[in-house]
């Protein structure tokens, strides 16, 4: 009877000691996971504040007239996230198959219209239209290649360094 007593005592102390890491597990679990819920709460928190200004942004475009106003007020925006001493927005033109460019911005100076004939596929704005793909080089010289045939001077302003097509 002695003997079997001392294997309940040990059963107990097993079923005990399982039952204690079963839920300090699930405690460490639990907190593990709401760790996660809650980077992913500030994640969504700030996605969500993103689109608020990003819908900001919007009606306050929408409530300039012309075209130069917006790309003004676009290239406010766009240098409060990164430099962008050039700053121009094309407008599809279907009738002359052109890129338009009203407003271009470079560095202080205005160039009223910049035109790009769509026929001219050997430039960086067209490919970008006309193959829907972003254009992003960060060394012209070294990076012009993969996109146009050769090197050609823009039609306004100067030669740029980095580019970025949208």
């Amino acid at each position: 009877p002695y003997l079997g007593t001392e294997w309940i005592w040990l059963l107990i102390a097993v079923i005990f000691w399982l039952w204690w890491h079963v839920t300090t597990g699930s405690a460490e679990q639990e907190e593990q996971e709401k760790n996660l819920l809650s980077a992913q709460n500030e994640s969504l928190k700030q996605y969500s504040e993103d689109l608020v200004r990003l819908s900001e942004i919007g009606k306050s475009l929408m409530s300039l007239l012309t075209a130069e106003e917006i790309i003004k007020k676009a290239h406010e925006e766009v240098v409060k996230i990164m430099d962008a001493k050039s700053f121009g927005m094309g407008i599809y033109d279907p009738q002359t198959n052109t890129l338009n460019f009203p407003g271009y911005l470079e560095e202080d100076e205005t160039f009223e219209n910049i035109v790009y004939d769509l026929n001219d596929d050997n430039r960086l704005a067209t490919k970008c239209f006309l193959e829907k793909k972003e254009i992003i080089i960060t060394d012209f010289e070294e990076e012009y290649h993969k996109w146009v045939k050769g090197k050609r001077a823009p039609l306004s302003g100067k030669m740029t360094n980095s580019i970025v097509y949208i």
